[in-house]
């Protein structure tokens, strides 16, 4: 007899990155993003170094907020490392240089907003 409780897994941890691009610069940042992040985010699991997969991406419709917003969806595929991040007080100087996604998407946004987010046992995502 087939029962109705969900399966049960192991608890995940996934990034929701909310990020405002300047007015003018919506279909420059979702063009970019898509050919910089994504390529960066490839390289990074080829050399075996990834912290995130990229789930997906989304965008706000037209004229559902004040600004339009994307919103990255991504799984976080090392659960330690976040800690080990957010105690520091400074984001890693590699991160942030010239060529990398930090810092090159500045030049689209000056604002995001990064909420670390856990499923439970019975989610389908995980």
């Amino acid at each position: 007899m087939p029962s109705d409780a969900p399966p049960v897994h192991e608890l995940s941890l996934f990034m929701e990155d909310t990020v405002w691009p300047d007015e003018d610069q919506l279909e420059t940042y979702v063009e970019r993003s898509g050919n910089h992040y994504l390529a960066e985010m490839r390289r990074n699991a080829e050399r075996g170094s990834t912290l995130l997969t990229i789930l997906g991406g989304f965008r706000t419709a037209f004229g559902a907020g004040k600004r339009r917003e994307i919103v990255l969806w991504q799984k976080i595929t090392e659960p330690r490392a976040p800690r080990r991040r957010c105690s520091r007080s400074e984001v890693p100087a590699r991160y942030k240089e010239p060529g990398t996604w930090m810092n090159d998407a500045l030049a689209l946004r000056d604002r995001w907003e990064s909420r670390l987010l856990r499923s439970v046992e019975w989610s389908p995502w995980y």
